[in-house]
């Protein structure tokens, strides 16, 4: 893909370029790949500076880290673009150890996981979280005198109306936690992209992020993700949208710097 924008430049000669991809580019075959974008940008005639930039950073609250290239062609006076030096201060928060990544519960105070466009079910694409639950409305409601059942018990009766946990585990002293799946009267099947499979311990719901929730993470205005849904774009689709973008408020940045020139 690099080199079809090396050629499309060559055709167009842009004044500027941004490119941006995973950080670990930097070091890809021993920073060899790195070297021959640098390398063929420079022939195009164009001077090159990158920075590695957390999303995070940018007022949305995702740990995203990405490189950046900027490249400004020879022809045309510039000014640097980097460094560009902010800190949130927020930090990932992981609650569960020793997990595959599709099984990692983390903290909602903290920022969100990376998102992911290609990635195998349960919270793969978007991380799972530990939020405040149980019908909010409801939270008096019980079955039995009780809101978990111990492992090995009968579930609760499955309703249309309550969302019940089963306490699968958990160890004491360590933050780790392994949970079974919600059951309710239309979903049975685990964790699923309505949100209403999902986990229950200690009083939170475990859960994915919903495609909204993902389209803010990268900093877009949610009428976006309406337009999207509107035109009748399955939220399957809508996760890798979200998860192949470019947080809007880095580039937005960056290209408030361009300005200056």
């Amino acid at each position: 893909m690099f080199f079809e924008i090396a050629r499309i430049a060559k055709e167009i000669e842009p004044r500027f370029l941004l490119l941006e991809n995973v950080k670990g580019l930097l070091s890809h075959d021993k920073g060899r790949t790195f070297a021959i974008i640098l390398s063929t940008l420079d022939e195009l005639g164009y001077d090159v500076e990158w920075q590695v930039l957390n999303s995070k950073d940018f007022g949305v609250p995702q740990n995203r880290e990405r490189v950046f290239i900027v490249g400004h062609s020879r022809r045309f006076p510039r000014r640097e673009v980097f460094p560009i030096t902010r800190s949130s201060g927020q930090a990932l928060t992981e609650l569960t150890r020793g997990l595959a990544d599709a099984y990692r519960v983390y903290d909602p105070a903290g920022v969100a996981r990376t998102l992911k466009a290609e990635a195998g079910g349960v919270g793969a694409k978007t991380g799972l979280y530990a939020v405040p639950v149980l019908t909010p409305d409801r939270l008096e409601k019980r079955q039995n005198g009780r809101r978990f059942k111990e492992p090995g018990g009968p579930t609760f009766t499955s309703t249309s109306q309550d969302r019940h946990g089963v306490l699968v585990g958990q160890r004491t002293g360590v933050k780790e936690v392994e949970v079974g799946y919600t059951l309710d009267a239309n979903y049975y099947k685990g964790l699923g992209g309505n949100q209403e499979r999902t986990g229950v311990v200690e009083g939170v719901r475990i859960r994915r992020l919903t495609p909204l929730e993902c389209f803010r993470l990268q900093g877009f205005p949610d009428e976006h993700f309406h337009n999207a849904k509107a035109a009748g774009v399955s939220d399957s689709q809508l996760y890798k949208q979200a998860g192949n973008a470019v947080t809007v408020n880095v580039v937005y940045e960056i290209a408030r710097r361009f300005q200056n020139d």
